[in-house]
């Protein structure tokens, strides 16, 4: 195991298979942050639920930003139903 500048552990996948109830335990109960790698490059991340809600909260509200600035740049109003989509191409 390996802990970097951003204090993300991070294993091999050798490491991790070896280690995996270990590791998710202290993802879960220590709210670490686990990197994964396979000869050197990430293969993926674990993270806890709650700082994945975290995230998901976050994506939401930048989701809510981006409709309410193109509502506000008139973009909703170039918006077709479906319908007419369907019915302009002979679907």
């Amino acid at each position: 195991m390996v802990i970097n500048e951003d204090g993300l552990q991070e294993y091999t996948l050798k490491d991790f298979r070896k280690n995996m109830t270990m590791i998710m335990g202290d993802v879960q109960h220590g709210q670490k942050r686990v990197r994964i790698t396979s000869y050197g490059r990430t293969t993926g991340y674990f993270i806890s639920e709650a700082e994945m809600q975290y995230l998901e909260t976050l994506e939401d509200a930048v989701d809510i930003q981006t409709v309410e600035a193109l509502k506000a740049a008139g973009a909703d109003k170039a918006i077709q139903p479906w319908q007419q989509v369907k019915k302009d191409l002979n679907l």
